[in-house]
């Protein structure tokens, strides 16, 4: 049986790849290998203890250029705070950085056959040798696109502790590759604990986050027909998906408030999440339902949330990919 352990892109900054026996010179990664590699970083990560101070820079908003201080342990108590706004040209609000972790947060690699499949067929993968971080010693993983536009990765990986000290998020064209968020090490130190007070913290917000959501009912399908034969009522499909995606899963829950179906796409990375709103959707949706759903920023973000109706049923849709291609799929759930 296939272990499947979800990765997210935004702690990767933050966790441990091994790649032994990497060449010196850039070479391609099959998917044995890359499955190896994905499923042993799990192991690793989770033995990790270490505390570092880290540079993270969005490129199309000034604001949010930060300087971080990020804790874990071998526990998976994970902790990071903001310490230096950086300076920006553009006098504008700074985004707390709750909100940063939330709007960089869904991005996964996942060591399961289905989803290294689907990176292997979409992407490109290769190691390099990469130049030092946080004064040490690193090898690289480059991940490149081969539907285009879409986005892509640079990883740089500890040689020694196959730690990842820095990653890029880059939006790949025809003709020109745009680099949107990056987050880097400037300092790192190994096996040093978090102070107890920070523990304490973070357990009772985790406590407090699992409390919220035991009274959800929570189903998982192996397909849409099976959902809708189960649930009696419509769910919709979109008929149109970024190229190279496919439906991985299938999911439908229920709490005091309202029901919801989600249903998740991906290329093996990126990911595009259908949400199915049955009654009343959350406030949040609402409003997005109510205002104009076009945007005249020119500003390419990473994450991007669309929502629309069809009659009685709204949709949220959230994903990795351009404004214009989640408004594709909306009108595709609108036909």
């Amino acid at each position: 049986m296939i272990l499947k352990l979800k990765f997210l892109l935004l702690t990767l900054i933050f966790s441990g790849l091994t790649f032994a026996s990497i060449p010196a010179q850039a070479k391609p990664v099959q998917a044995d290998t890359l499955s190896k590699i994905l499923m042993k970083s799990d192991s690793i990560r989770k033995t990790l203890v270490y505390t570092g101070i880290v540079n993270l820079r969005y490129y199309a908003k000034r604001d949010l250029d930060l300087k971080l201080r990020v804790w874990r342990n071998k526990n998976l108590f994970y902790h990071q705070e903001v310490i230096e706004p950086v300076q920006s040209k553009n006098k504008t609000r700074r985004n707390s950085h709750s909100s940063v972790r939330e709007k960089y947060s869904d991005l996964t690699i996942m060591p399961d056959q289905k989803y290294v499949e689907l990176l292997m067929k979409n992407y490109n993968v290769m190691f390099e040798p990469g130049e030092k971080v946080a004064n040490r010693t690193t090898e690289r993983l480059s991940i490149r696109p081969k539907n285009l536009p879409r986005f892509g990765l640079k990883i740089w990986f500890d040689r020694k502790r196959f730690h990842i000290l820095r990653r890029e998020i880059i939006f790949f064209q025809k003709n020109i590759d745009r680099p949107v968020l990056s987050m880097e090490y400037q300092t790192i130190q190994f096996d040093k604990l978090p102070p107890d007070s920070l523990l304490q913290r973070e357990k009772k917000k985790r406590n407090s986050a699992q409390k919220r959501t035991r009274s959800e009912k929570k189903i998982s399908f192996r397909t849409v027909a099976g959902m809708k034969k189960s649930l009696g009522k419509s769910v919709f499909v979109p008929r149109f998906v970024p190229e190279g995606c496919e439906l991985v899963s299938i999911k439908y829950a229920k709490d005091k408030r309202r029901e919801v179906t989600h249903l998740h796409y991906t290329d093996g990375i990126l990911g595009l999440s259908l949400f199915q709103y049955f009654g009343k959707p959350p406030s949040f949706v609402s409003r997005m339902l109510k205002e104009e759903t076009t945007s005249n920023n020119a500003n390419l973000v990473f994450r991007q949330l669309y929502a629309t109706r069809r009659g009685k049923y709204s949709f949220l849709l959230i994903g990795n990919f351009t404004k214009e291609q989640l408004k594709k799929v909306a009108q595709s759930l609108r036909e």
